[in-house]
């Protein structure tokens, strides 16, 4: 198992263990839901928040490792393989951090989960787009549409323009998180509309370019 996925798992298998650990501490229902301004929402049952995020890792962690081994582009598969671990370990670190802060307001710790939650986003999607950079044609990494499968100048240059998408979102997220948390919602909708109309308009036109 490659080192990316083995701290990816050794991260799972701590958060499980800190789960059971604090398991007789724990009140009955734990939070497990918050709304946009960061209030707490939904409740559940402790041994469902506790132990529910570790094994929804460790089928993500195992799915994330066949994925490659079933792309029909495996020629890509060992040139994307570094990029796209990171992205792995990345997302697993930030379910874990999720773990984190839910296991926090549990213990009374009284803080805004958005403020909290948010920059991590935003940490997450900057990674991403780092990665994005030089990433080549695959099916489960980048911005798969029709017409970046079909074309690889269409790829690369789709992927150039997204990867600093991404990181600008990334960034920003940060910042509005840490300081305008109430705008949050509202930052981050607009951001995703932008970034989804972008990887289907911007790659399409391309290949209308090339066609001509």
């Amino acid at each position: 198992m490659d080192k990316y996925y083995i701290v990816s798992l050794i991260l799972i298998i701590i958060s499980a263990l800190v789960g059971l650990w604090l398991y007789p501490q724990m009140p009955n229902m734990m939070p497990s839901h918050w709304n946009t301004a960061g209030q707490i929402d939904a409740y559940s049952p402790k041994a469902t928040t506790l132990f529910a995020m570790p094994i929804i890792a460790f089928l993500m962690l195992l799915l994330f490792i066949w994925l490659p081994k079933a792309d029909p582009k495996q020629e890509n598969v060992a040139f994307n393989k570094p990029y796209y671990q990171k992205v792995v370990l990345v997302l697993i670190l930030f379910f874990v951090y999720l773990y984190a802060l839910t296991i926090a307001t549990s213990m009374g710790y009284s803080f805004n989960m958005t403020q909290f939650l948010i920059p991590g986003m935003g940490f997450l999607f900057f990674v991403l787009g780092k990665q994005m950079e030089k990433i080549k044609q695959n099916w489960f990494f980048g911005v798969r549409v029709p017409w970046t499968i079909q074309n690889e100048v269409v790829w690369d240059k789709t992927h150039k323009i997204a990867s600093k998408l991404f990181k600008a979102f990334g960034i920003l997220l940060i910042g509005v998180g840490l300081g305008l948390p109430q705008y949050v919602f509202v930052v981050m909708m607009a951001l995703i509309i932008a970034i989804v109309v972008f990887c289907f308009i911007y790659p399409y036109l391309e290949w209308k370019k090339l066609q001509k």
